[in-house]
Parts: structure tokens; sequence; C-alpha cells
């Protein structure tokens, strides 16, 4: 068989072509077959030669959306003339509005069904997240004040799990009745803890964005 002269280009198509039907049709739903009848001259083969699996798949998607997400946190982070609140509400809302970890939440398979997504999310929560950006801007504020803190470390911690475990439709079972109420007693939560987060716009960005993943999830899910 001839050598593939171009395989960066053969694993993008793969990637991207996998994350079109994940989208499509939800991951668990999607197999590869359903990937190869999208990829045009390539076979499946040429999925298994780079990939064991469906799960190494999206797990490539992941590292290769974390990698933009990776350098918007920076410029965020790194912003001149702003508190360590106003940098923490921009990541909040970059997470659940510009960030290209919004599809991959819609695509994703439950990570309560899904033993590896969900312990590479607490993962890469604690050893690269929490320390790098979160808990940066966290101290941040409470040198400037405007985070009333003298926890900034558990801080943040409790901030990653209680946005990423608790509050959106991605581990913690949700319906749609349920969304605001838990946005307005996670804003007391955080209130409470010394940190005022919950701009008007970011809880109507909040709501749109769960909403808006939890009909998408349903709509792959349903009758083909």
């Amino acid at each position: 068989m001839a050598r593939n002269k171009y395989p960066q280009e053969t694993v993008e198509k793969i990637l991207s072509v996998s994350m079109q039907r994940f989208l499509e049709k939800g991951y668990e739903r999607t197999t590869i077959q359903d990937i190869t009848d999208h990829l045009g001259s390539l076979t499946k083969g040429a999925i298994y030669h780079h990939f064991k699996n469906k799960e190494a798949i999206f797990y490539a998607i992941a590292e290769r959306e974390g990698r933009q997400v990776e350098r918007d946190m920076q410029a965020i982070r790194d912003q001149p003339g702003k508190t360590g609140l106003e940098k923490l509400r921009e990541m909040f809302l970059y997470s659940v509005s510009g960030s290209p970890q919004y599809d991959l939440n819609v695509a994703a398979p439950n990570m309560l069904d899904s033993p590896w997504l969900l312990a590479e999310s607490i993962r890469s929560h604690f050893t690269d997240v929490i320390p790098n950006y979160i808990y940066p801007v966290t101290l941040e504020g409470m040198r400037d004040g405007s985070i009333r803190t003298e926890h900034p470390k558990e801080l943040a911690e409790v901030a990653m799990v209680l946005s990423n475990m608790w509050l959106g439709p991605m581990v913690h079972p949700t319906t749609e009745e349920e969304i605001v109420p838990r946005i307005r007693y996670c804003d007391h939560i955080f209130r409470a803890l010394g940190v005022d987060l919950f701009t008007p716009e970011l809880e109507a960005m909040l709501e749109r964005s769960f909403l808006e993943i939890l009909r998408r999830r349903d709509s792959a899910s349903g009758p083909q």
C-alpha cells in the first residue's frame, strides 16, 4: 500500500468529520462506519491506522480544541488593567459563549456513563485549568480587593468543581426546569464565598447555553 504523503491532513479530516457526526447524531450513536461514510475516499482502515477506537478520536478532538482554549485563557489571564474578578467573569463568559469547548459539551458522551472522559476532565481541571488560570486570577482578585477571600487556592478549586460538576448539564443530570434555579443558587453560593461572579449578562448566557446544550443533545439522541 502506498505511503500516505500527508498524514496530518488525514488526521485533521478524520477529526473534523467525526466532530460533525458527534454533533449531529450524538457520541453514543455515532459509529466508526458513520464516520467512514463521510470521509470520501478514505477507508475505515485509514481511521484505525491513526486511532485505536472512537474514544481515541474524541480525545484527540478535545486535545485539539483544548490548545485553542489555552491560548484564549492565557490572553484573558494576562490582560492588563483588569481586576481579578473581571478576569474571572470573562473566563466564565468565554467558557459558555466563545469557547471551542461549547461544541465539545454538546457532542460529548454522558460523563457519568463514560469514566474515561470524566476522569480526564477532572485531571485536566486540577492539573491545568485551576493552577494555570483560575487560581492566578483568584489570587489577583484577593490582592486587588475585588474577591473577598483568604483562601484563593481553595476557592479556585471549589469554583471549578461547583461549576463543572454540579451547575451545568455535562455531568450532573439536569432538566430544563432545573437550569434557572440551579444558576441562581450557584450565584448565592459564590457570593457567600466572597465572589460576586454572576452578572445579569453571565446568568443569561449560562441559561441560554445550558438550555441549548440540553436541546441539541436531546435532538441528537432522538429518533433518526
